[in-house]
């Protein structure tokens, strides 16, 4: 089946979902497709997480939509890729060793949400990062991590604002198209977006030039994409920022 016929069929149960769900109609319609597609992408194992910002949902009504939609569709898993860590202040350059608190952090997220999947109860249907209370040198990557970053940021210091300030960086952006008939108002859509200091690309250019990393990207996606692959794009760029945002 072709991917994109598939991706709609998970976006318009989605979209059938949202409107379930008290407050949702206000929320304009552009909005509801991107966070609809975001979290069909999910459903779908595509893509292990999904950071909201398309729409504000209160704890309840987020709850409410997680049920609905933990009831409409049965539990698809996805593998975490391959990352590397990159300090978000000082030189840019990898991490030789991952610190022991994301490990942690990890193996915690790997026993009490992964490993227990929920069967009679929808228990463990959803858990905010803040409930870990973590610092930002664990919450950061961690939630990089989690969103199939390949390369994730680590603050150094809780006390820098400017982190990789005028810093060359290759900026990765990973879309799909919009089903068509469902009349998306844009014609692609970016699922993935990401960057990595350019220095560091050149440094590892084996494993995080362009070339390498849009090549990951490529198997990493199409692997998961549902029957015909060959919409999803990788679209490269390098930028220079007064600071980025972790």
């Amino acid at each position: 089946m072709n991917s994109n016929i598939l991706l709609e069929s998970f976006v318009t149960s989605v979209l059938s979902a949202i409107n379930l769900v008290p407050g949702i109609k206000a929320v304009k319609r552009a909005r509801r497709y991107r966070f609809a597609i975001d979290v069909a992408l999910v459903a779908c194992a595509v893509r292990t997480a999904y950071l909201v910002d398309a729409i504000v949902l209160s704890q309840d009504a987020a709850m409410v939509l997680l049920n609905i939609l933990y009831e409409r569709f049965h539990a698809r898993r996805t593998r975490l890729p391959s990352f590397v860590l990159v300090p978000a202040s000082g030189l840019p350059r990898l991490l030789e060793q991952p610190p022991t608190s994301v490990i942690d952090a990890l193996d915690w997220f790997n026993t009490e949400i992964v490993s227990r999947q929920p069967v009679h109860t929808h228990a463990a249907l959803s858990f905010t990062l803040a409930e870990l209370d973590l610092a930002p040198d664990v919450l950061v990557p961690l939630a990089a991590i989690l969103l199939d970053y390949p390369v994730a940021y680590v603050p150094e210091s809780s006390d820098t604002h400017a982190f990789l300030a005028d810093v060359p960086l290759d900026v990765y952006a990973c879309s799909i198209s919009g089903p068509a008939s469902l009349c998306c108002p844009e014609a692609r859509h970016v699922f993935l977006q990401f960057s990595c200091p350019a220095q560091v690309g050149l440094a590892h250019s084996e494993t995080l030039s362009p070339r390498a990393i849009t090549a990951v990207l490529r198997r990493t996606f199409e692997a998961r994409l549902p029957g015909d692959s060959a919409d999803m794009d990788v679209h490269w760029s390098v930028r220079t920022l007064d600071r980025v945002a972790l």
